[in-house]
């Protein structure tokens, strides 16, 4: 399939690391909850 979970996980994981680079004065605060986001996705 196209759509399968490690394909989202990588969008997901693209998306908001586009989204970091747009807002680099916010990058502090985001950062620490993507890395978490990212490995609750890694652990399903």
């Amino acid at each position: 399939m196209f759509f399968n979970p490690g394909f989202f996980k990588w969008l997901l994981f693209i998306l908001f690391f586009f989204i970091i680079k747009k807002t680099k004065n916010l990058i502090a605060l985001p950062t620490p909850y993507f890395f978490s986001f990212f490995i609750y996705f890694s652990n399903k």
